[in-house]
């Protein structure tokens, strides 16, 4: 074997150990090292076809929600029947954020849970996922904003997402 052979085989085999390790830490491959809000992940699923939402009775509640400072959230659907309850479910989000594509398509970015102010007799905040929900004093609401589809640099709990825009906006309306 020449010197060549010897000295890209330890390489590899190094290479090849890393790509594992990586591979293995992933939150779809390895449950257990999973984040909290990947739990909301795996239960909107289904919702990643909009159509699908609708049918589970989630229906647009505003046009996109855009901060040009801050970025986006996106276009809000709401199961209205989710809204009213002040139980909160993983599985059962009041509201699915899509992000509208320039093509038309919608894609689905987060969810948002949601408390009625009124509805909240505690004296700390409600909470999910490990994180206590902020009180929006202008809707009289309880929030949270998990971006469990769509990478945000400013963390999965952030109200704004500034990988997101709203100019796709025109095209999934028309």
């Amino acid at each position: 074997m020449n010197l060549l052979k010897l000295r890209i085989i330890p390489l590899m085999l190094v290479l090849l150990g890393i790509m594992a390790a990586c591979t293995s830490q992933t939150p779809e491959t390895t449950e257990t090292a999973a984040p909290e809000w990947f739990s909301a992940r795996q239960a909107t699923e289904a919702y990643v076809n909009v159509a699908t939402a609708e049918t589970d009775g989630y229906a647009p509640i505003t046009d996109c929600i855009a901060n040009p400072a801050q970025g986006a959230m996106g276009i809000h659907y709401a199961n209205g029947a989710f809204m009213e309850d002040p139980a909160l479910d993983v599985s059962q989000p009041e509201v699915l954020m899509y992000h509208p594509l320039s093509d038309g398509r919608l894609e689905l970015s987060g969810v948002e849970y949601i408390v009625p102010g009124p509805a909240w007799s505690g004296d700390e905040p409600p909470t999910i996922l490990g994180q206590e929900l902020v009180y929006q004093e202008e809707l009289d609401l309880y929030t949270l904003h998990v971006w469990a589809w769509r990478n945000n640099p400013n963390g999965p709990y952030a109200d704004w997402n500034p990988n997101l825009d709203c100019a796709g906006a025109d095209a999934a309306e028309g």
